[in-house]
Order: C-alpha cells, then sequence, then structure tokens
C-alpha cells in the first residue's frame, strides 16, 4: 500500500526535500518517508513540516511504532515489503543497506544519483534518473507498469540472494581464511 518509500537521514547528502517535490509532482502516488535528524535540526523540521502539508506523503519520522514489542529492524523489514519502490534522492554513497533492504523486499530502487559499481543498471535492479524530471518520469512509468515493475523486483531478489545472502557472504569468508591459511603453510 506504499507506492514510494525513502528512507535516510535528514541531511544535505541525503536530500529528504527531493522526495517532497516528487511526491508534489505525482500527487496521486502514496510516500511513506523514514528519516532521522541529523546535525542540521531546522532542516528535519522543515521536511516534517512540508511533508505534514501533502497528503499523499506520511514521514514515519525514525521510530515506527514506539508502543510495540517487535524489534524496529523488523517494523522497517515490514515496510520495505510493503513498499512498490524505493526511492534514493543521495548526492552519493558506498554501497546503500536501504537498496539491499528493498531489494530483498522486492521493491525496486529508482535512483536519482547513486549506481553503486553500476549495478542498478548492469541486473536491471530499478532506474538511474540523473535529474529530478527523469525521476518523475521513471517513478510514474514504474507505478503505472506492474509487470516492469515486478520484473525489476524479481532481478533484486535474486541479485541479492546470489550476492549477499547470510550463506554466500559466509562462503565467502571460509574460502578467504581457507586461502588464507594455505599460503601462510
Amino acid at each position: 500500500d506504499i507506492d514510494v518509500l525513502w528512507v535516510g537521514g535528514c541531511d544535505e547528502n541525503k536530500r529528504p526535500e527531493l522526495l517532497l517535490d516528487l511526491a508534489e509532482a505525482l500527487p496521486e502516488a502514496r510516500f511513506v518517508m523514514i528519516s532521522a535528524p541529523r546535525a542540521d535540526r531546522d532542516q528535519y523540521a522543515r521536511v516534517q513540516e512540508r511533508a505534514a502539508r501533502l497528503p499523499n506523503v506520511e514521514h514515519l519520522g525514525f521510530v515506527l511504532e514506539e508502543d510495540s514489542s517487535e524489534p524496529f529492524w523488523n517494523q522497517l523489514a515490514r515496510t520495505y515489503r510493503r513498499a512498490r519502490l524505493l526511492v534514493s534522492t543521495s548526492r552519493h554513497e558506498g554501497f546503500p543497506n536501504v537498496f539491499l533492504e528493498a531489494w530483498n523486499a522486492g521493491a525496486p530502487v529508482v535512483s536519482l544519483n547513486v549506481d553503486p559499481d553500476g549495478i542498478i543498471q548492469r541486473f536491471a535492479l530499478g532506474r538511474l534518473s540523473g535529474t529530478l524530471e527523469q525521476l518523475i518520469a521513471d517513478v510514474e512509468s514504474l507505478l503505472a507498469s506492474e509487470e516492469d515493475r515486478e520484473a525489476l523486483a524479481e532481478n533484486g531478489r535474486g541479485y541479492v540472494a546470489r550476492t549477499h545472502a547470510t550463506a554466500v557472504v559466509v562462503r565467502q569468508y571460509l574460502d578467504m581464511f581457507d586461502e588464507l591459511e594455505g599460503s601462510a603453510g
């Protein structure tokens, strides 16, 4: 029931205001923001105030359900599963954990600027937009096409299973230790 999910800290690199611009451009879509304040508390307050004025935006802040006995990470994973898309408005990133969480949950990523090692494009895991205008077009297009969205979602789930699943990562570490042990002897 969430068309577009945005998760990140409220700072100049993450640029949450751009998500609000996107929400204004697509008033029929439902947006959910999960964000935490950073050094600039005024920026966080401005984002909260602006989000509250947009009827298609729900700003959850950092804590989803304060009175829940369920761990925050489980609540967050459930929120990812409810999303059709994850949007990233960051200027730059390393390898965003939010991308892995989205792909694992079956939500393609539409990123304004960040495509770590070109994997979004190389493995068809979403879209790399480059401009706000193209971001709007990409989100609108994917929300309109369940077929395209599901194909990207399947690619994302497969990518995580092949490259980031616990068993895969543990095997890589064990292989590395075996290699180190062999070279030491």
